[in-house]
């Protein structure tokens, strides 16, 4: 069913809510199948979709591009780019939300080493 929305792309109403759907599928996949290399690259891919049409200025979107290079062994990639999903959360953020996002980036420093 998710793929075959991917190929209505026309239906989504803006070119933000196209990004939630693939930054949410990519998300369900990263998170409920990481050990399926197939499944990896197509999270990856929707991943770095979402992210080209916000510009890499959604947060969230960039966290989901982290999980990607994490679940595919690019670590230090992975540490980069979650930093930055830290950065765009920006001072006001949500304190939860910015805890989530650190102890992330936290788990992908550690394994680095």
């Amino acid at each position: 069913a998710f793929e075959a929305a991917l190929q209505r792309r026309g239906s989504a109403r803006s070119e933000q809510e196209y990004a939630e759907f693939l930054n949410g599928y990519a998300w369900f996949l990263i998170t409920k199948k990481p050990e399926s290399p197939p499944v990896i690259r197509r999270a990856w891919e929707l991943s770095t979709e979402s992210n080209r049409l916000t510009h890499n200025q959604n947060a969230n979107f960039v966290d989901t591009l982290a999980a990607c290079l994490f679940a595919v062994g690019k670590v230090s990639d992975a540490a980069v780019t979650e930093g930055k999903a830290v950065a765009l959360l920006g001072q006001g953020s949500d304190a939860a939300k910015r805890a989530e996002f650190e102890a992330t980036l936290s788990k992908y420093k550690t394994a680095e080493r």
